[in-house]
C-alpha cells in the first residue's frame, strides 16, 4: 500500500480561520477535515492503481504566508497537480496535490 504524508506549515502568525482539507479517490471525497494551525498528516493504505486529489484551501496570517509539501511512499505527483513544496502568499489560498498510486 501507498503512503502520503501532508506538511501543512503556517508561517507569520496564526491562520484567521480553519485550514480545509480532502482527499477524493478517482473523484469521490474519501475524507474531509479541518486544521486551525501548522499541522502533519498521514493519509496511510492508498489504493494501488488510483488516482487521489487532496486539496488545502485556507487563509494567511497577516503579513505570512503558508507552506506546503506532500511526500510519500509509492505516489507519483501528475503533471496537472501543484508543486510540492508550495508556498502561497497573499490573503488566501487553495493548493491541489494530484498523484497516482
Amino acid at each position: 500500500m501507498a503512503s502520503a504524508t501532508l506538511v501543512v506549515t503556517v508561517n507569520g502568525g496564526i491562520a484567521p480561520v480553519s485550514i480545509e482539507v480532502s482527499l477524493f479517490k478517482n473523484g469521490e471525497e474519501l475524507q474531509q477535515f479541518e486544521q486551525t494551525t501548522t499541522f502533519t498528516h498521514l493519509f496511510d493504505d492508498l489504493d494501488p492503481g488510483c488516482n487521489y486529489d487532496i486539496t488545502i484551501g485556507g487563509n494567511n496570517p497577516a503579513g505570512g504566508n503558508t507552506s506546503l509539501t506532500l511526500s510519500g511512499n509509492g505516489i507519483t505527483l501528475t503533471p496537472a497537480s501543484d508543486p510540492s513544496p508550495s508556498v502561497k502568499n497573499g490573503i488566501g489560498y487553495r493548493v491541489d496535490f494530484n498523484f497516482n498510486t
